[in-house]
């Protein structure tokens, strides 16, 4: 049995609640690693996408994760990060989208703590565009017409053979056609989609904890669009827009998260040069994956901690399953940005 395989299946034991690995061993077999955390909501009542995906944790699990993660790694901060010498096994927390739990909830938490976070934030949905992964996610389970454009839009994508999901496929253009046909009709759907999506950070909330030690601020895109979806322009305006407001926050930083994060669907080597030459120092992908030694000294890949682990010794074996389990991503050669 793969190694991988029989990590997965003690994970997914229940007796792995009762069976702790010793810290020291622990780290010893994490070795010489970096886990870059992924989190997105922290709320007792999360909107109905973020529970969809599993991207919410409740408050307390998050405070006992939190725990457990400085007790095992040295937690950085974004200029530890930068510099690239520290203990490890090491850790950074990162948060997605700019959700309100994560002032309300997390940050506090954190605080608390004295652990460092950084939240990739995208200006459109805390201005009050609809937010993009809630919108097309809505639209392809709920709109027939849209669902159809956006399956043949797929099939002429030469990446329409990969396993993504059909919305990571829509378009700012689609969608726009989607809505001129939706008449009287798109005013209840924008209403339907901010219900499922639930409250971005009122701006009020977001200054309130912006000049805080610990509070760190990077790019998610304006709009949370797909990088590998778009031209080349709207994707350097799309940096270019978001990081306009970014720099008026205090620890504002030149990072970038990729939106939805994907290998082969998400991005491309050409879409890191063209993100690097617009100033970003460092990016961010989403694969589940471990950054091992000097590796990946501007492309970093993250992990979401699954929201049901509560304990040590289930996160321990989570963490061992993902160390050897994992194949480190290839990167695709460099090409055009969209075809």
């Amino acid at each position: 049995m793969p190694v991988s395989s029989l990590l997965r299946d003690i994970y997914r034991s229940s007796l792995v609640q009762d069976i702790d690995i010793p810290n020291a061993l622990f780290r010893s077999l994490l070795g010489n690693t970096t886990a870059v955390f992924l989190y997105h909501q922290v709320s007792e009542s999360p909107s109905p996408f973020y529970s969809q995906y599993d991207l919410n944790v409740l408050p307390w699990v998050f405070e006992r994760q939190i725990d457990i993660i400085g007790e095992l790694f040295h937690v950085l901060t974004p200029a530890e990060f930068l510099e690239g010498k520290f203990p490890r096994p090491a850790a950074l927390i990162t948060f997605d989208d700019g959700a309100s739990g994560y002032f309300h909830k997390a940050v506090p938490a954190l605080r608390e703590r004295g652990v460092p976070s950084i939240n990739f934030l995208n200006f459109g949905w805390l201005e009050g565009e609809l937010f993009w992964p809630a919108l097309v996610d809505w639209l392809e389970r709920n709109h027939p017409t849209f669902r159809e454009r956006l399956s043949r839009h797929r099939q002429g994508h030469s990446m329409r053979d990969c396993s993504a999901p059909d919305f990571l496929f829509a378009t700012p253009e689609l969608v726009e056609t989607c809505f001129k046909t939706l008449g009287g009709e798109a005013e209840r759907v924008m209403e339907a989609v901010r219900d499922y999506a639930g409250p971005a950070v009122a701006r009020e909330d977001l200054l309130a904890v912006a000049g805080e030690t610990g509070v760190f601020f990077g790019n998610h895109l304006y709009s949370h669009y797909n990088a590998r979806m778009l031209p080349n322009e709207q994707l350097m305006e799309e940096y270019r827009r978001n990081q306009a407001r970014l720099v008026q926050l205090p620890h504002s930083l030149d990072w970038l998260g990729y939106p939805f994060g994907q290998a082969g669907s998400c991005y491309t080597e050409y879409s890191h040069s063209i993100l690097k030459a617009m100033g970003a120092e460092r990016l961010f992908t989403s694969n589940g994956g471990l950054n091992r030694g000097s590796r990946g000294a501007w492309l970093w890949d993250r992990l979401v901690v699954p929201p049901t682990i509560e304990t040590a010794a289930a996160f321990k074996w989570w963490m061992l399953r993902t160390r050897f389990g994992q194949r480190f991503t290839s990167y695709q050669r460099p090409k055009r940005n969209a075809e």
